[in-house]
């Protein structure tokens, strides 16, 4: 699962659906939040897939920096992680990294889903049994 928001996170889970770990990063727009506010004459860019790797201007050339290589670092480390994993993204950048993520789903409400998911185990696991008349 690659959590695209403030912080980039990969979490990854076994085919039995055990936490198996993940790895943090800092998000797209923090780090060109960060790299406007500490780079010298560097202005904010718009966010999006630049026309080449290859900028041929600043602009062009902060967004393949900053959008292709964030995409270049999370498909890494999903390598590293399991080749052959499902991908799924989520998180307010998921549009703009799942296009950049080959064979990746976009799931735009997976916390509340998985919410969801453990609120309902919660409750079949402290359901009690009926007696055979029914009553509990």
């Amino acid at each position: 699962v690659v959590d695209a928001g403030t912080a980039t996170t990969l979490t990854y889970v076994d085919a039995r659906g055990v936490l198996a770990g993940g790895a943090i990063m800092l998000g797209l727009s923090a780090s060109a939040e960060e790299l406007g506010r500490r780079g010298a004459r560097l202005h904010q860019v718009r966010l999006e897939i630049p026309p080449s790797a290859l900028g041929r201007s600043t602009v062009s050339s902060l967004q393949s920096g900053l959008v292709l290589g964030h995409a270049g670092a999370v498909r890494h480390l999903a390598e590293l992680i399991d080749p052959g994993a499902r991908r799924v993204v989520t998180g307010g950048w998921r549009k703009l990294v799942v296009e950049l993520l080959p064979g990746a789903v976009e799931h735009g409400n997976l916390t509340a889903w998985g919410g969801r998911v453990y609120w309902q185990s919660c409750i079949r696991a402290h359901e009690r049994p009926y007696d055979t008349d029914g009553r509990p």
